[in-house]
């Protein structure tokens, strides 16, 4: 597979991905579009509720993945999500009743996360270690460039209702051009051995302890931060600093936009700097910001006040993860576990990644705001530390160099831990 492929495949599936995760708002603009309520001014309950299909249906798709992945192999698996979600946009088109939409979520949430898994299991491998955080950032930068052109149509669409078929358009177009690529890449690919269906093996075996503490840490770094529920409800504060009836659709734009270009900025940063550090940097960034919105939160200023300080805030956290957590999730997944149990281990770290990203978006609007964002800095700081405690540096290093370490780490902590035990 050639470079171009690569990075052809990449942005069709990051888009792909993208277009179905941004079709929540468009049907709950659908939903009410008999109402004179608009649809970011819906209350933030409804949108925890409508947000859960896609989450679901990707831990489910997580959980059954590895099962498939082993019995079809990457391609074939890769082809089969690619048609079933292509399906599934196609259904999206009629409007016909909310659990009808939620059961399509969930099935779209299965099929889309494939996407994100696979694809880094078979193009990372096959270039230069130090092309490989670029490569596996274009999955960020595509999903959030496929959300930001959803949520213009969406803001289209919230001046026009009975545009809603035009946002199915758009990843109805994306999923047929990741069919066609999914079925061009067979052939040319099919010859090296990290596409064919992997052996199974027993992943519960001591030596990889330490890919599991790697999986959950990466999967609960990207998904406990509090980054989506900061990201989605950050769209209800632009109600109150400015005074305009779209003005959560046009936040919406600016954020995902804001968060695009990031991502962009951001794919030079990863092929020059160790991933840890760029860990490093962006938590600590993300929990300063968090500090600083619960400091605000206490001075009980006026709220315009308050939501204008937030909304500052919010856009540094974004850049901070943009640059950091959600960057090196996507490089990290295709770079650190063995091969052969690759599809198990980048499974369950985007089992646990949306777990957390189920967990915490429930958690948002039953606790008060500042509640959340202790928990979110003090539970972005745990994540620090099981990042530097269990997950090996990979920038610039072989798949065997990363994989001798992973063993190299799991001797030491076991040694420490049997000391401890003695002490």
């Amino acid at each position: 597979m050639n470079i171009i492929q690569i990075i052809s495949i990449y942005t069709i599936s990051g888009l792909t991905r993208g277009a179905a995760l941004y079709g929540v708002s468009t049907i709950i603009i659908e939903m009410t579009k008999q109402s004179s309520v608009y649809p970011y001014e819906t209350p933030k309950t409804v949108i925890t509720l409508m947000s859960t299909g896609c989450l679901i249906g990707s831990i489910i798709g997580s959980a059954v993945g590895p099962q498939i992945i082993f019995k079809l192999g990457r391609i074939r698996s890769l082809r089969f999500m690619s048609l079933l979600i292509l399906l599934v946009n196609i259904l999206m088109f009629p409007s016909i009743h909310w659990v009808y939409f939620f059961v399509l979520r969930i099935i779209s949430g299965i099929s889309s996360v494939f996407l994100v898994t696979i694809v880094p299991q078979i193009c990372i491998q096959q270039v230069e270690p130090k092309h490989r955080g670029i490569i596996g950032s274009l999955t960020n930068l595509n999903m959030w460039t496929g959300k930001f052109i959803g949520d213009i149509i969406q803001y289209l669409v919230c001046q026009d209702a009975h545009l809603y078929p035009v946002t199915q358009v758009f990843a109805t177009v994306m999923s047929v051009a990741m069919v066609i690529m999914s079925y061009t890449i067979k052939e040319q690919t099919q010859q090296h051995s990290s596409q064919t269906a992997p052996q199974k093996e027993n992943v519960w075996q001591t030596k990889y302890q330490t890919c599991f503490a790697v999986a959950i840490s990466v999967g609960m770094c990207l998904g406990s931060t509090g980054f989506t529920p900061i990201l989605q409800y950050s769209t209800l504060i632009f109600k109150s600093s400015f005074d305009s009836p779209k003005s959560g659709a046009i936040g919406a734009i600016i954020t995902s936009g804001i968060t695009t270009v990031s991502c962009f900025l951001a794919l030079p940063v990863v092929r020059k700097f160790p991933r840890k550090i760029l860990f490093l940097v962006g938590q600590i960034l993300m929990m300063l910001c968090c500090l600083a919105m619960i400091i605000i939160l206490y001075l009980n200023l006026s709220k315009k006040t308050s939501d204008n300080i937030i909304l500052a805030l919010t856009v540094i956290y974004i850049v901070a993860y943009s640059f950091s957590t959600g960057t090196l999730f996507f490089v990290l997944m295709g770079e650190i576990f063995p091969l052969h149990v690759k599809p198990f281990f980048v499974n369950l770290t985007m089992g646990t990644n949306m777990l957390s990203i189920l967990i915490v978006t429930f958690i948002f609007p039953l606790m008060k705001q500042q509640q959340n964002y202790i928990i979110y800095f003090v539970w972005t700081g745990l994540v620090l530390i099981l990042i530097n405690a269990f997950v090996p540096e990979s920038f610039n290093k072989t798949s065997e160099m990363i994989n001798e370490k992973m063993m190299r780490r799991r001797n030491v902590l076991k040694t420490e831990l049997v000391e401890m035990a003695k002490v």
